[in-house]
């Protein structure tokens, strides 16, 4: 309990702190006028949130497509190969495709 105490105090001390710094740098703020170039659907620098996020979705679709790609001929080869062979190979292929289910799908697609 008391070591909650002290996690909250410096959380709280971190939070006024950070206000305390901030409102020193009110002046800097103020001279990039940021309240003019807040219009709806543009951030702070003025681009179009709308495109942005069309764009990042059109480069995360393409990113998917190569690593789908070699998951599926992975998959399909690994079944054709378990179909075809005998049973020490589909034990080693079993144990390797549970290996590999086991560990998350991020991890997987980043080491590819």
């Amino acid at each position: 309990m008391n070591s909650l105490r002290k996690i909250a105090g410096c959380i709280v001390f971190l939070v006024f702190f950070g206000a305390m710094l901030a409102r020193f740098k009110m002046s800097e703020i103020e001279l990039h006028h940021l309240e003019r170039s807040l219009d709806p659907g543009m951030d702070a620098f003025g681009r179009n949130c709308f495109t942005l996020t069309l764009s990042a979705i059109s480069n995360t679709i393409f990113a998917i497509f190569p690593v789908l790609t070699f998951t599926l001929l992975l998959s399909l080869g690994a079944s054709l190969l378990a179909s075809e062979s005998d049973k020490s190979i589909r034990f080693f292929l079993r144990s390797t495709l549970d290996l590999f289910s086991a560990l998350p799908g991020l991890l997987l697609a980043l080491a590819l």
